[in-house]
């Protein structure tokens, strides 16, 4: 335990210095949805077992879409119980984390994300929304009980920052290198550039010797 927690505490010591936290608490519990969703997929998991006795076209279903409902109802359960848990968002320099709480207890799911990963944000009454800057990746919705324009100011400002970085190091790995220690140079910064897309600030190790 104390060689996880030590490895957490490394890897946000490389988040950057704290900007904003803030802790949101829906309005309304999710807990008669869950298991409204529980007595569904059981319902579901009984008919792809046995359904055919009582449902012969059920057997023409190809497997296929079996396998993808499936897969599927991982990721769907896990955005349902995230929604009536406490969330603790925490904004720091580099990215960003939320952890959520359920009876004033953590459950051990905490996400964290980096900055250059979006391209920008907008933001309503109670919520900024993250833009992603690959359409493979999902929005980011954070949620909050007071007034969302800081969180929005604060985020367009760290994610315009992060792009521009980004620009700036892909930039440099583009010139031609005409010298051997301009190659050697462009070669350190091809690794750092591919180190930051992969979101790792530990590139030190890259300059010795």
């Amino acid at each position: 335990m104390n060689i996880l927690q030590n490895s957490v505490d490394k890897d946000r010591a490389s988040w950057g210095r704290l900007l904003l936290s803030w802790t949101y608490t829906p309005k309304k519990s999710n807990r008669f949805l869950l298991y409204l969703l529980g007595l569904l997929g059981a319902f579901f998991v009984f008919m792809l077992l046995y359904g055919s006795h009582f449902l012969p076209w059920l057997d023409r279903i190809p497997d296929i879409f079996i396998y993808v409902l499936f897969f599927a109802v991982g990721p769907v359960l896990n955005f349902f119980r995230s929604l009536g848990k406490t969330q603790e968002w925490t904004l720091y320099e580099r990215g960003f984390s939320v952890k959520f709480v359920n009876r004033g207890k953590g459950t051990g799911d905490e996400r964290f994300d980096w900055w250059h990963h979006y391209k920008s944000c907008t933001y309503d009454s109670n919520m900024v929304t993250l833009l992603p800057s690959r359409p493979s990746k999902r929005k980011i919705k954070m949620r909050t009980v007071m007034t969302a324009m800081e969180i929005f100011s604060i985020c367009r400002e760290r994610i315009s920052i992060a792009q521009t970085e980004l620009l700036h190091v892909h930039s440099r790995t583009t010139r031609t290198p005409d010298t051997p220690e301009q190659r050697r140079i462009a070669q350190l910064n091809r690794q750092y550039s591919s180190r930051v897309q992969k979101g790792s600030a530990d590139w030190k190790d890259l300059f010795k010797g």
